[in-house]
């Protein structure tokens, strides 16, 4: 089951700009990212997995 992970990268530009894509495992993700960006990307930042974060989330108890 592919799990949905935000890619935080910063552009040849020198912008932060944030991707979403869907894989298996955060190195998948990575890899992913930059054969999209392609020349596009000068470096990634950061891999989130969204959807672990959502499932911790949603079993926390918010009063």
């Amino acid at each position: 089951m592919k799990d949905e992970f935000m890619v935080r990268y910063t552009n040849k530009h020198g912008f932060g700009c944030t991707l979403v894509v869907y894989a298996t495992t955060m190195f998948e993700a990575k890899e992913k990212a930059e054969k999209e960006l392609g020349d596009y990307l000068k470096s990634i930042n950061e891999v989130v997995n969204c959807s672990f974060a959502r499932k911790l989330i949603s079993s926390q108890d918010i009063e």
